[in-house]
């Protein structure tokens, strides 16, 4: 039984960031130059580090079916929340919706492993802001 892992390559743009237009850009440069505001929209999304060629090759490398997942049949989409600082550091991981069989524990667990991201941006400078994608989990 061949296995696959698929991830949509519009994952960058399932999170609501991207080309998300920034109104009050003077009260947002205030904001985030004197707090440390996870922002849920930025004017340039984080990335992985090497783009989306990178994750794919990351998320090859590292995600294992789960042997409950695979053995009952388990199958759908993990999606999954974190904040990237604007350091790029990767931090609250988090499971927002799942399909159990071990998969969203498995997910969790390579989320765990991601090098820094380069961080998300407002007006040219670096901001944590939160990113979310989905991994899809498919039997063949």
């Amino acid at each position: 039984m061949k296995i696959y892992f698929l991830v949509p390559l519009f994952f960058l743009l399932a999170f609501t960031c991207v080309s998300a237009q920034v109104e009050h850009a003077d009260s947002l440069n205030r904001s985030f130059e004197s707090n440390n505001e996870i922002f849920t929209v930025v004017e340039e999304a984080p990335f992985f580090p090497g783009g989306e060629s990178a994750w794919l090759e990351f998320l090859g490398d590292n995600l294992q079916y789960p042997v409950i997942a695979r053995e009952s049949g388990v199958q759908g989409k993990v999606w999954a929340s974190f904040v990237v600082d604007k350091f790029g550091k990767v931090s609250n991981i988090r499971i927002e919706r799942g399909i159990g069989g071990g998969c969203d524990e498995e997910v969790l667990r390579v989320l765990k492993l991601m090098p820094r991201w380069n961080p998300g941006k407002i007006n040219g400078k670096m901001v944590s802001s939160m990113f979310r994608l989905p991994i899809n989990f498919k039997l063949n």
